[in-house]
């Protein structure tokens, strides 16, 4: 099972799709790397895991 960042633009369009995060398709092994999604700057940002020891960061191009 993957883990993607999808970025929208404020009109819906689809600005980025990034692969972050590949995983065995068991929602158990997956769910670990869903903790908290954050905005690190104005074109960045990150995927932080449940304990916040691992941080997945995708950066937009401008």
């Amino acid at each position: 099972m993957d883990i993607f960042i999808s970025i929208l633009q404020r009109d819906g369009t689809q600005a980025l799709l990034e692969k972050v995060v590949s995983e065995q398709p068991d929602e158990f092994a997956c769910a670990k790397h869903l903790g908290e999604l954050k905005w690190e700057s104005d074109f960045e940002v990150a995927l932080i895991n449940k304990k916040g020891n691992e941080k997945y960061l995708v950066a937009i191009e401008h």
